[in-house]
């Protein structure tokens, strides 16, 4: 219960900063107005909602990934918004709001985490040199932030 609480306490404190913070400039980009919308109207029940997505619905490995779905890139809707568990956790968790040119990159190589610990945006490129990366050296487990970590 201690988890779920300081987590939920982390959130809050990040949406704070965020909601102090937010678009000193115009944007157009949906996905990023989208997120601003939920972070602005809609935290409550998106913490509710990553809070269960991590706690109740996803499942730990020794490696601290937490694995949802039953196949790669599992998708939640949220406020009839479709969109992958991994890149909601993340934005949920880290009060981001991701546009739509932003990928989501997984430092832990599993496509089912949605450890927002193990989740990076980037781009293309970021995207292929972590492959090429991958293929060279493997997965740094030790390198990886734990769940207590942050």
């Amino acid at each position: 219960m201690q988890k779920l609480t300081s987590e939920r306490d982390r959130i809050w404190a990040r949406h704070e900063v965020y909601l102090r913070e937010r678009m000193k400039v115009e944007i157009s980009d949906r996905q990023y107005l989208w997120w601003d919308w939920v972070f602005t109207t809609h935290m409550e029940s998106a913490v509710a909602k990553y809070l269960t997505l991590i706690f109740q619905l996803a499942s730990r490995d020794s490696h601290g990934c937490l694995w949802f779905g039953d196949h790669a890139r599992a998708n939640i809707k949220f406020q009839k918004k479709t969109l992958t568990a991994y890149r909601f956790a993340y934005g949920i968790a880290t009060v981001v709001p991701l546009s739509q040119t932003q990928l989501m990159r997984h430092e832990c190589n599993n496509p089912f985490c949605v450890n927002p610990r193990h989740l990076l945006t980037g781009d293309q490129k970021d995207n292929f040199r972590d492959h090429l990366a991958t293929q060279a050296y493997g997965t740094r487990w030790e390198l990886l932030r734990g769940w207590d970590s942050m």
